[in-house]
């Protein structure tokens, strides 16, 4: 367990190194679209819209969109990681996401 632990703090501190030695934003948005890709996801992965509305069956659609949403994400994080210099193709990326899934759900 100690060993699976120091793996989690060495990788938490990698992490923490990666995104401090940024100059912009761009982790901070990712880590946003995280959080509301993450809320949204739990959301309706859960039951709680089943009991709350009468067309619990129409409720593929937004699992699926919010589940590609929160992949994207993930993705688009860990290319910050992986490649912590800035890159306008990834915040292009981002900002469609953001804007279709807000148009679509």
């Amino acid at each position: 367990m100690d060993k699976l632990l120091g793996k989690i703090a060495f990788f938490a501190e990698w992490m923490r190194t990666r995104i401090a030695a940024r100059q912009d934003s761009e982790h901070e948005q990712a880590l946003i679209r995280l959080a509301i890709g993450s809320v949204i996801f739990l959301y309706f992965m859960s039951p709680l819209p089943a009991l709350l509305d009468e067309q619990a069956g129409e409720l593929l659609l937004p699992r699926v969109i919010s589940s590609a949403f929160l992949l994207v994400s993930l993705l688009i994080f860990s290319a910050i990681l992986l490649q912590p210099q800035a890159s306008v193709l990834r915040r292009l990326s981002g900002m469609v996401v953001d804007l279709t899934v807000l148009s679509i759900v």
